[in-house]
């Protein structure tokens, strides 16, 4: 792989300087002692794009051309919309160097226009140093926006009347001046529903004195979440002023808007519906929809909660519906509250290779776990880039190398039994054709064989569980966020030499039974946390069922 870089013309700024050596490259003072040599030429006129192909403004400037002169060593010319499209560019030449999959000579940009992330789940919120840390990740993986929405922190949803504390604000400011280095957007976000009467003008006036203090902060983009409260309104002036809570949600959110468009027409606002899934036509949903400025942005989560699929119909419903393509909220690789025994780190799958063309954009709910939900993201963000291309396993392989590094190997198959969540179209593919295979062995009679096959898995997981645990690892917070999840992974090669020494005569059904009771369905499914989802404990499950005596 080439190891420096020279920008031959152009001028590095301290961004793109971090970034390169970020991704373990060098920056080259002489040409000649450069293995890559960069021209950038600012030069819009030159990036012919289709009029009709819909892009925003800030794809418009996330434009770029990458042409190919010369390979050793490499020389290319990148020609760009604008600052945005330098960045972009220097991704592709990222992922083509490590890759050699390049796109040359054709004017390339990210389909979907808002390519996000959101700090959205329930539970300890991301450290100051993890969100600043994920800024840097998420702009080398072309995402644009980064949502602040965590449930549990205070400031957000239980105390937003009160002003911002110094610290606060502090952490906020130095979260924006990062982003804006690198082209990406922050949004802040508050969650009063919980607690506001909507016809108070005091409270009206202190939700918008808590959003124009992140304004004053550098923070442009808004987002009003009102998802996860009670479906009636709670107080009676509130049901005489409106009648209804759609009415009293869209009489806010106009408020809102109005208050901040008054001080700069360039803020952007989006709004968290009570209702957030479904078919897209729900009554609240039509009210709520056809009462908002076209202006703002409705998030959605698709048919369910955590949907395993978003298509291009029901983004289409949605759209027809409220009058806007829809801002989707998609909840994985989220893993609170029924979920926190998963860990989530597999693949982006199940969302329409189109969807670009009906919707304002994904915005990814994360994870409590920062590291782990890196690899995730990093898939989203191969999607968000080329839907139409993309591989969910090869995304998931690179992903994987990028975060695990030299433990990416061992990392992987671990990561191949530990997939379950609601995209998961297998559970433990590699476990699934072990036992596939012992079992053929136990019905042909050869209980040897069939032996030998789980104990040799066992001992696969039991290299692979210690390698990763060894103390020296390339990613500590991977490992560290990922141990209880190893830890299970391990358990897991106990559980087949249990069975093995069942099937063998090694050890009596009583002793089987009290040993791998921990393991079966019924206990898996509550125990936490979930590796190999349902494929061991049903395995189990049948083994126990078995009369192996003879």
């Amino acid at each position: 792989m080439s190891r420096s870089w020279f920008l031959r013309t152009g001028e590095w700024t301290d961004v793109l300087r971090r970034s390169v050596e970020r991704w373990g490259y060098q920056v080259a003072d002489v040409q000649g002692d450069a293995d890559v040599v960069v021209s950038v030429r600012v030069d819009p006129a030159q990036l012919a794009l289709d009029i009709d192909s819909g892009v925003t403004l800030r794809q418009w400037d996330e434009r770029f051309r990458l042409d190919i002169e010369s390979r050793d060593p490499w020389g290319m010319t990148l020609t760009v919309a604008g600052d945005l499209g330098i960045r972009s560019g220097f991704n592709a030449i990222r992922r083509g160097l490590e890759t050699d999959e390049w796109t040359l000579g054709k004017t390339a940009y990210a389909k979907f226009g808002q390519r996000g992330v959101l700090e959205g789940f329930y539970g300890p919120p991301w450290s100051h140093s993890e969100r600043l840390d994920m800024v840097d990740f998420l702009a080398d993986h072309d995402f644009n926006l980064f949502v602040l929405a965590p449930k549990d922190e205070a400031s957000q949803r239980w105390d937003w009347r009160s002003l911002l504390s110094d610290s606060d604000k502090e952490r906020i400011a130095e979260i924006v001046t990062r982003a804006q280095g690198h082209g990406l957007s922050i949004m802040c976000c508050v969650s009063p529903g919980l607690s506001i009467r909507y016809s108070d003008s005091g409270d009206r006036q202190a939700l918008v004195d808590r959003m124009l203090q992140f304004y004053r902060l550098g923070v442009k983009r808004i987002g009003l979440l009102l998802d996860d409260i009670p479906e009636e309104l709670q107080f009676d002036e509130d049901e005489a002023a409106y009648g209804s809570i759609a009415a009293a949600h869209g009489a806010l959110a106009t408020f809102v808007a109005q208050q901040l468009w008054a001080v700069d027409p360039d803020i952007e606002l989006a709004v968290c519906p009570l209702v957030y899934h479904g078919m897209g036509d729900e009554p609240y949903v039509l009210e709520l929809g056809r009462s908002l400025h076209p202006r703002i942005d409705l998030f959605w989560t698709g048919r369910e909660i955590c949907s395993h699929r978003l298509d291009l119909a029901d983004a289409a419903i949605f759209m027809r519906s409220t009058r806007r393509p829809p801002l989707y909220w998609d909840n994985y690789p989220v893993n609170d509250v029924a979920m926190v025994g998963e860990l989530h780190i597999g693949p982006y799958r199940g969302r329409d290779r189109h969807l670009y063309r009906l919707s304002a954009g994904i915005a990814a709910n994360a994870s409590d776990r920062a590291e782990t939900s890196k690899i995730s993201f990093a898939t989203i963000g191969d999607y968000l880039r080329d839907p139409e291309s993309y591989s969910p396993e090869r995304s998931w392989r690179a992903a994987i190398n990028e975060v695990a590094g030299r433990d990416a190997d061992a990392y992987m198959r671990f990561a191949e039994n530990a997939q379950w969540s609601c995209l998961a179209t297998v559970d433990a593919p590699s476990l699934g054709d072990v036992l596939a295979k012992a079992w053929l062995q136990f019905g042909d009679g050869d209980s040897v064989s069939g032996c030998r096959t789980l104990t040799d898995f066992a001992d696969e997981i039991d290299r692979t569980a210690t390698s990763l645990l060894r103390g020296d690892s390339a990613n500590p917070a991977l490992i560290e966020q990922s141990r209880p999840w190893i830890e299970q992974y391990a358990r897991g090669a106990a559980a087949l030499r249990q069975v093995a020494a069942l099937v063998s005569g090694g050890i009596s059904p009583e002793i089987a039974r009290g040993v791998l009771r921990p393991m079966t369905h019924q206990a898996a499914f509550a125990d936490h946390p979930r590796v190999f989802a349902d494929t061991l404990s049903m395995f189990i499950d049948d083994v126990l069922a078995q009369d192996w005596s003879d």
